[in-house]
């Protein structure tokens, strides 16, 4: 299972955190780590050209991943509010592979 933590400062989304493997399917044919993996990396780059040497972005082995963005700015808040949206998706159609561990916005 693929776990997610969203970390806030304040009213701030300024991290995430996701550490697992789906287990959805066989290695290289696993859609859900696939997407998951694809919004996860989309934002870190997206946020890092945009604010370069304030984001950090670390993957050290495979299953493992840190995104921090300490930017307070509407640009930021946007990419992090797709990257939250699109992972909420799939944890709603594959509850089994992918789960959010901490739930701050409702």
């Amino acid at each position: 299972m693929i776990r997610i933590r969203f970390l806030k400062d304040g009213e701030h989304l300024v991290a995430v955190e996701a550490e697992g493997h789906a287990g959805w399917d066989r290695h290289g044919k696993d859609i859900v780590c696939a997407a998951a993996s694809a919004l996860l990396r989309s934002a870190a780059r997206a946020l890092a050209r945009r604010y370069p040497g304030v984001v950090s972005f670390d993957a050290p082995q495979a299953g493992r991943l840190t995104l921090r963005c300490p930017v307070a700015e509407d640009w930021a808040e946007g990419v992090w509010a797709v990257l939250e949206t699109g992972l909420r998706d799939i944890e709603i159609e594959f509850p089994q592979a992918l789960m959010i561990e901490s739930d701050y916005s409702r």
